[in-house]
């Protein structure tokens, strides 16, 4: 298919003159150069992958299964996908090295581990929230201190 210009929008399996998107593939161009490739079954995209414009893949999608890269074409994330991620769920530096590696909900991170770039866990997230967070914040509630400024009359 070809849009009024002559520039190629879209290429794959046809059925009478159509684009099959009930059961082919179909190769749609968001530009000249960037493009998704979607796998249809049954009306539904049964795995899809989207490239950028040096022709490397920035995003697929495999039976509610979806993985992000980074512009060089290292893993940005990976996990179950349904509209959002929920479920297992995995973040990468861009050097490939875990970042988080726990549950999602919503697109959140909700269960989990956060480590630093040389493997180290710096926090873990339980119910959505940081309990890194959660620690300082009883910690000086312990303490009695609130955010005071020094010099203050009730300032220990």
């Amino acid at each position: 298919m070809y849009d009024e210009k002559g520039n190629l929008k879209a290429e794959g399996d046809f059925i009478d003159d159509q684009l099959d998107q009930k059961n082919g593939l179909v190769k749609e161009y968001v530009n000249d150069k960037s493009f998704i490739e979607i796998q249809y079954s049954e009306g539904a995209p049964l795995r899809a992958k989207h490239y950028n414009e040096k022709g490397l893949v920035i995003m697929e999608y495999a039976e509610k299964w979806i993985k992000r890269y980074y512009d060089n074409g290292n893993i940005k994330e990976e996990g179950d996908y349904f509209s959002e991620f929920n479920g297992i769920r995995k973040e990468y530096y861009e050097n490939r090295k875990i970042l988080f590696e726990g549950e999602s909900k919503r697109s959140e991170r909700w269960n989990g581990k956060v480590y630093d770039e040389n493997g180290e866990i710096i926090d873990e997230i339980k119910e959505g929230k940081s309990i890194k967070k959660r620690w300082r914040e009883k910690r000086r509630k312990e303490k009695g201190r609130g955010y005071r400024r020094r010099g203050s009359k009730d300032y220990r």
